[in-house]
C-alpha cells in the first residue's frame, strides 16, 4: 500500500475491541455482509473458516481473536475481503463496518492502544470524527494470516 502519493484516502472503519481501526478502501477487494462459514477442524481459533465469494472459497479470520481480544458477541458481522501479495483472496471478519472519507485529514484525539499481534500491520493512527483509529495494512495482514504457519496449529 502506498499512502504517500495520496493526499486524501477513503476507508472502511470497523470496531476493534474498545477502539476502531480503518482499512484503506483501495485495499479492500469486496465487502461481504453476514457470511456463512465452512469450518475446518484443527485450525487456530482466529480462523473462522471459508466463505464462498464469487464461486471461490475465501479463508476468513476473526480479527478480534487474532489480536488477543475477547471474541465479538455472536451476531452479524462483515468480511473485508482483500488480495494477498500473491493475488489470492483472503478476508477478515469484523463488526460495525462504516465507510469513511478523508482518512488522516485530522490529527488523532489520543493514541489508541495497539494489540501486540496487530502492531506489524499498523501503518499509522488517525482521527476520524474525533475518534482515534488505527490505519491497518490489510493486504499484508491477510497475506500473513493466510499462510499455513499462522492458520494451522
Amino acid at each position: 500500500m502506498n499512502t504517500l502519493v495520496r493526499t486524501r484516502l477513503d476507508g472502511m472503519s470497523f470496531a476493534l475491541g474498545s477502539t476502531r481501526a480503518v482499512a484503506v478502501t483501495a485495499d479492500v477487494f469486496a465487502l461481504e455482509d453476514h457470511p456463512q462459514f465452512a469450518f475446518i477442524p484443527g485450525t487456530k481459533p482466529s480462523f473462522q473458516g471459508f466463505l464462498k465469494y464469487a464461486s471461490r472459497m475465501v479463508p476468513c479470520f476473526d480479527l478480534q481473536i487474532f489480536c488477543g481480544l475477547p471474541p465479538s458477541i455472536e451476531g452479524k458481522g462483515s468480511c473485508l475481503i482483500s488480495q494477498t501479495a500473491a493475488g489470492e483472496l483472503a478476508a477478515i471478519w469484523v463488526k460495525d463496518v462504516r465507510g469513511v472519507r478523508g482518512v488522516g485529514d485530522s490529527a488523532p484525539t489520543s493514541n489508541p492502544e495497539i494489540p501486540s499481534a496487530l502492531a506489524p500491520y499498523v501503518l499509522n493512527s488517525c482521527g476520524i470524527g474525533g475518534t482515534p483509529h488505527l490505519l491497518i495494512d490489510i493486504q499484508k495482514l491477510v497475506t500473513d494470516l493466510s499462510s499455513d504457519k499462522i492458520t494451522l496449529y
